[in-house]
């Protein structure tokens, strides 16, 4: 029997070496396949980032204004545009009744001048 282990000790060092390389390939595969404990946690930190800044605007935007309230929002816009327009249409008739008063005073003042 131990005449058949010696004759048999350099194939079973063969297959001993073959199952080391298979292990080794085997975990090579694995390495490849699935990610270091370091890579997960900083894959998951950023993941609870993302789902913390997420959850923020999320917060933001249920505190912001709602789609009928933009819309009222825009038409008073306009109509404060609109008398914005009304209003610049009344200073510039202003500056003409002004212009005319400018000139009655200076009237007046040539005619006080001239009375002394």
């Amino acid at each position: 029997m131990t005449e058949i282990l010696q004759a048999s000790q350099p194939v079973l060092q063969i297959l001993q070496w073959i199952a080391v390389a298979l292990f080794f390939v085997f975990m090579l595969y694995m390495r490849s396949v699935f990610v270091t404990r370091k890579d997960h946690e900083a894959v998951e930190k950023r993941v609870q980032n993302l789902e913390t800044t997420i959850t923020l605007i999320g917060h933001q935007m249920k505190q912001g204004p709602t789609a009928k309230e933009m819309h009222e929002l825009s038409l008073a816009i306009e109509r404060l545009t609109g008398q914005l327009g009304i209003t610049n249409e009344r200073m510039s008739g202003m500056e003409d009744l002004q212009k005319v008063f400018k000139h009655q005073v200076d009237r007046i003042e040539e005619f006080l001048a001239k009375n002394r």
